[in-house]
């Protein structure tokens, strides 16, 4: 089988009908600017420049199905996810003209990641399914195996299952990803994200003390991998949990298990600020900050709460981060909650269920939702 999507020329292609010397020249260009190391947005930038004047040249059936895939990831990179959406529809397309089933599994995965970030979580499903299907076929009929690509499909399907609500579904795929761990690139990378997701499922199930304990091996494993947005984002997640599980206990004095828990939470948090802010993670850091407010509140910290919810949805909006407003919105009700502001409060949750609508963020809707009804009973 043909590498299609991983080089930027082959000597078969120039016999091909229509094929593009100076396409290929493009091409060659682009992938070095995105391949090997740590690409920032700029170099995507860089390299879509350089396609862009070339996007509708005559070109070989096996360059444009390559530049189609260089193409949509660096519209994914510069933010451009509903134009990446579209590339990604012609190279699928293209991988079942050229026969290329490996090629229709990775831009499958790739488009279910584009997805993902655009909150259109049932079609992530989809195309993450498609992914993994195509690969048991393939390994089913004696073809090339990749078993870190079904790895990250299926990881990546838990996620959007997690935010579907689908807990039975997410759970029985991550039992699944343990038997392919053996083959992933990077063995505790991946155990990390296993218990990142986990993390997650046993938070939104309820299960507190198990989520705190997944989040905290998160933590520590991606932190021995060095400071990165991932090992920031996931010491909030932990920070949050704490002070989740710190709210079922009784307030003291004297000093009690509630205190405990946010004294355990306090470290995570600051350090999650501070990783977003070197990573130039825009999101993490609002994430981070919001968190940082319910530790301030819980800790009885004489600090203004208010502006900084104010800040984190400006944030949002100028980002157009649905996730990020929504969570912001929730934040901020439950602030004017412990402040004894209750219709302010069914006003902040109603904004987060309007900007939540039209995802398929399920599980982050379900939250403001909920309490939206608690708040509905409660008497001013």
């Amino acid at each position: 089988m043909r590498e299609h999507l991983h080089v930027h020329d082959d000597p078969a292609w120039r016999s091909a009908d229509r094929y593009n010397p100076t396409l290929a020249e493009a091409l060659r260009t682009a992938h070095r600017l995105i391949r090997g190391g740590r690409a920032t947005v700029a170099d995507y930038a860089e390299a879509l420049d350089c396609l862009v004047p070339l996007r509708d040249s005559s070109m070989a059936l096996p360059q444009r199905i390559n530049f189609r895939y260089i193409e949509a990831q660096c519209l994914v990179a510069v933010g451009e996810c509903l134009a990446a959406l579209n590339v990604l529809d012609e190279a699928l397309d293209l991988s079942v003209l050229l026969e290329d089933s490996l090629a229709f599994a990775e831009i499958a995965y790739l488009r279910g990641s584009v997805s993902g970030i655009l909150l259109q979580f049932t079609d992530a499903t989809t195309d993450h399914s498609l992914c993994i299907e195509t690969l048991r076929e393939l390994r089913e009929e004696g073809g090339p195996l990749a078993p870190a690509l079904q790895l990250h499909a299926l990881l990546a399907r838990v996620g959007a299952e997690l935010n579907l609500a689908h807990w039975d579904t997410a759970s029985q795929l991550l039992q699944e990803s343990q038997s392919l761990l053996p083959h992933a690139p990077n063995r505790q990378r991946e155990v990390a994200t296993i218990c990142w997701l986990q993390a997650l499922l046993h938070r939104w199930t309820g299960a507190l003390e198990r989520g705190l304990t997944s989040a905290m091996q998160a933590s520590d494993l991606l932190l021995q991998l060095g400071s990165s947005m991932a090992a920031g984002r996931i010491q909030r997640i932990a920070g949050d949990i704490a002070l989740e599980l710190a709210e079922t206990f009784a307030a003291g004095p004297p000093p009690t298990s509630r205190d405990k828990l946010i004294d355990l939470a306090g470290p995570y948090i600051i350090e999650a600020v501070d990783a977003a802010r070197a990573e130039g993670d825009i999101a993490g850091e609002g994430l981070a900050l919001l968190t940082k407010v319910r530790y301030d509140r819980l800790a009885r910290r004489n600090v203004p709460r208010l502006p900084v919810l104010e800040h984190v949805i400006a944030v949002a909006l100028n980002t157009y981060d649905t996730a990020l407003q929504g969570q912001a919105y929730i934040a901020l009700s439950n602030e004017l909650v412990a402040r004894g502001e209750v219709e302010r409060a069914k006003g902040a949750a109603r904004a987060a269920r309007n900007a939540l609508a039209g995802t398929d963020n399920f599980a982050l809707d379900g939250r403001a939702h909920r309490l939206l009804l608690r708040l509905s009973e409660m008497h001013v």
